[in-house]
C-alpha cells in the first residue's frame, strides 16, 4: 500500500491520521488519507493525501498502459467547500519528487459527503471529467 512520504508529512507539518469519515466533516483539514479510485480504463489509482489545512498534496501510483511500468504522481489539493461537501480539487501533476509536469496526467478532484440519511459518499472526477467511486482509509504509520 501506498504510504505518505516522511519528506511530503515533513514539507506539510504533520503526520496526524485521521478516521475516514472526518474528510467529509472538517474544514480546514489536516492529516493522512490513502484514496483508491481507477480511471476509465479500469486501471487502479492508489493515492497518499496529505492535507495541511486548505492545502496539500497528494502522491498517486497506478499502471501506466502506454509506459508499461508503474508509475508516481505528485499534486497540489486545495479543499474547498461546496453545497454538495467537501470538494479537493488536484493541479499541477508532476513526476513525483521533481517539479516536471505530468502532461498526460489529469489532475484528480475529489468530493466527499455525509449525506441527509448519514451515507457517506466519496467520488473523485478527474478534469477530463472520467468519474469513479473512491474507497478511503486512514494513512497507516
Amino acid at each position: 500500500m501506498l504510504t505518505a512520504s516522511p519528506a511530503v508529512a515533513d514539507r506539510l507539518g504533520t503526520t496526524q491520521v485521521r478516521s475516514p469519515l472526518e474528510i467529509a466533516q472538517v474544514s480546514p483539514l489536516y492529516g493522512c488519507w490513502q484514496i483508491t479510485f481507477r480511471n476509465e480504463g479500469g486501471v487502479v489509482h492508489q493515492g497518499a493525501l496529505v492535507m495541511n489545512g486548505y492545502s496539500g498534496v497528494m502522491t498517486v501510483s497506478y499502471w501506466s498502459v502506454v509506459n508499461r511500468r508503474q508509475e508516481y504522481v505528485d499534486q497540489t489539493m486545495t479543499l474547498m467547500n461546496s453545497a454538495q461537501g467537501i470538494l479537493i480539487a488536484g493541479s499541477n501533476p508532476v513526476w513525483s519528487g521533481t517539479r516536471i509536469r505530468m502532461r498526460d496526467y489529469s489532475p484528480d478532484n475529489f468530493l466527499f459527503s455525509i449525506l441527509p440519511d448519514g451515507t457517506f459518499f466519496a467520488a473523485t472526477c478527474d478534469d477530463r471529467l472520467v468519474c469513479s467511486p473512491v474507497e478511503i482509509a486512514s494513512c497507516r504509520q
